[in-house]
């Protein structure tokens, strides 16, 4: 599961893709755009932090 599906699993519109000209992920998160490496400066930062420490091993 990746970020992205989590946020749509607590109900975000969330629309991600990788964009090869900065190469990077970007996502959509109700209307707003950031890129993957930002989240964590975002409001989406905690639900980022919780994800990431879910799949750590």
């Amino acid at each position: 599961m990746t970020f992205a599906d989590k946020l749509r699993g607590l109900g975000y519109h969330v629309r991600s893709y990788f964009d090869e000209l900065i190469d990077g992920e970007i996502l959509e998160i109700e209307g707003q755009v950031y890129l993957y490496k930002d989240i964590p400066q975002t409001k989406y930062s905690s639900l980022m932090k919780a994800y990431l420490m879910s799949n750590k091993k």
